[in-house]
């Protein structure tokens, strides 16, 4: 048994999200043709709240896996989880692989040795699409459709059958989030075609972020959690820093952005929230470059901006949403 990955293909990274991008790629498989931005419009996946991440720190995100199913099962699409075999995930898989064009299933990134930037990080939670088991179950091959490199890209590649149970069982969780252990598959699209519903599902979540104060609350609570990672100083201080820069700029908040802003332009003919979700876009990543400043220095005056950036942003997400909600009032929605 070969004790390499083989990395056969690399490209561009198709998804925003691991775990939606995969299945996006999933549903190409099946023939059904599917937007990873409908995906969180139908699951309410704008709505970012704040919590605790795998090691501890601050993080402003949303559940990605109840998000994803729920707007997959909004869609039409009928979806299959189940647990892995724990004796035999492998074998478990193959049958599931064959039977259904694949499964999506979480993994601790650190055992994915077709990338380096895997093996050289501690693991975090990763989604990928399982999509072939050999004969004698000794590689399994998966596509990864986000990789966050200096240069985000995707990938298909065989993983020796040893690394992948590593990656499948070598449990990671966080605060909020425990994935592992479950396969998920696609196993019908009961409606013929996917039910999108732009305008009235932003308007949901528009409606659900003026009212719910765990979304309504949660930049100031995030602001709040990482002045007090600051505090500690020392090495916590910068570690907290540059999960502050990827919690921006690689996990979730800018990606979720950059859907949202497609979802926005199929109702706002005139652009005017998309202008408005741009430059809420732009102070994030501002703050994604304080945040590497701080890691640098721990400087007090870079301290004093990150909290400013974070007036600006609580304020402008604010803004956004109340436009949305004023744009789509009285609206059906309807966009298949």
């Amino acid at each position: 048994m070969s004790s390499a990955a083989e990395v056969l293909r690399r490209f561009d990274a198709p998804a925003i999200n691991c775990f939606t991008g995969s299945f996006v790629q999933l549903a190409d498989r099946h023939g059904w043709s599917v937007d990873e931005s409908a995906i969180l419009e139908r699951g309410d996946g704008f709505l970012l709240r704040c919590g605790l991440d795998e090691w501890g720190f601050p993080e402003y995100g949303f559940p990605v896996e109840e998000i994803g199913l729920r707007g997959l099962d909004r869609l039409g699409a009928a979806v299959e989880s189940e647990p892995l075999d724990a004796a035999d995930p492998v074998r478990h898989l193959s049958a599931v692989v064959r039977a259904r064009r694949g499964a999506v299933v979480w993994t601790n990134s650190h055992h994915l040795s077709y990338a380096e930037i895997y093996v050289r990080n501690p693991g975090y939670l990763h989604a990928l699409l399982v999509t072939d088991v050999s004969d004698d179950l000794a590689r399994v091959r998966v596509f990864d459709s986000l990789i966050v490199d200096r240069e985000r890209h995707g990938c298909e590649a065989w993983l020796p059958a040893d690394s992948f149970r590593a990656a499948i069982t070598d449990r990671v969780a966080t605060e909020t989030y425990d994935h592992m252990g479950f396969l998920h598959s696609l196993t019908g699209n009961a409606a013929g075609a996917l039910r999108r519903e732009v305008a009235a599902d932003l308007r949901r979540q528009a409606e659900l972020f003026l009212s719910r104060p765990e979304y309504r609350g949660a930049v100031t609570q995030y602001q709040k959690l990482c002045a007090d990672a600051f505090a500690v100083g020392g090495d916590h201080s910068a570690r907290a820093a540059r999960r502050l820069f990827d919690h921006i700029k690689v996990l979730y908040v800018v990606p979720s952005l950059v859907l949202l802003r497609r979802s926005i332009e199929r109702i706002d003919g005139s652009d005017d929230i998309g202008r408005r979700c741009g430059t809420l876009t732009d102070h994030w990543r501002t703050l994604a470059v304080l945040a590497l400043k701080f890691e640098a220095t721990g400087s007090a005056a870079v301290r004093g901006r990150i909290d400013q950036r974070f007036g600006d942003i609580d304020a402008g997400t604010t803004e956004l949403w109340r436009a949305i909600l004023a744009a789509t009032t009285g609206r059906s929605g309807d966009t298949a």
